[in-house]
């Protein structure tokens, strides 16, 4: 007894429902050929499959893809990808940071603050930054 049979255009684009519906080895090798042709992340192929990030976070690692922290790809080849899977003209999902609040508490570790900070990308950015520092002690 045969079951149905799928069939995938690499480089094309693919609904998540269709693309749910391949099997395990024609989404990896879909997936695989996005990658091997652009330095992009689960984003780009979440927009792609038209899901939330974390629907297709989840789904490339059941597939056993993986990415470092904080990956980012670069602009050329995401501007490539849109442009060659007919997602140019989507509207970018931009946000503009007005003003930024963290409270760190615990043992002071200055790495750590600093590393936050690192990760908030304001180069050549106009800013004031003001530092408030509280040591608290336990009464008694």
């Amino acid at each position: 007894m045969n079951g149905p049979t799928y069939t995938v255009n690499l480089g094309k684009p693919i609904a998540y429902k269709e693309f749910k519906a391949l099997s395990e080895s024609l989404q990896k090798e879909y997936l695989k050929d996005i990658f091997a042709k652009y330095n992009v992340g689960m984003s780009a192929v979440a927009e792609l499959l038209g899901v939330p990030v974390s629907t297709c976070t989840s789904k490339l690692h059941k597939l056993g893809f993986t990415f470092p922290r904080g990956f980012k790809p670069n602009k050329e080849d995401l501007e490539r990808f849109r442009a060659d899977f007919g997602l140019a003209d989507a509207p970018a999902k931009k946000i503009a940071l007005r003003n930024i609040s963290i409270c760190f508490s615990g043992v002071y570790d200055s790495r750590l603050i600093a590393q936050q900070l690192k990760g908030f990308d304001l180069e050549g950015e106009e800013c004031r930054i003001t530092v408030v520092v509280e040591v608290v002690r336990p009464e008694g």
